[in-house]
């Protein structure tokens, strides 16, 4: 996910964002470009208020 997205999604600041990066909050991986790529699970589940995302599938 990228930093864009993750900022849209929880309507924070990129300094927010970095802050909650180097303080665990939110996870991400680095990749060899040097941009950061968002874990969505880290994201949800702060959203969630630490519970799982649920896939529900509806016919």
């Amino acid at each position: 996910m990228k930093a864009h997205e993750v900022m849209k999604i929880l309507q924070i600041s990129r300094s927010t964002l970095l802050r909650w990066r180097k303080e665990g909050i939110l996870k991400a991986n680095k990749l060899p470009s040097g941009q950061y790529d968002w874990d969505e699970d880290s994201v949800y589940a702060l959203i969630n208020k630490g519970e799982k995302r649920g896939v529900y599938l509806y016919a």
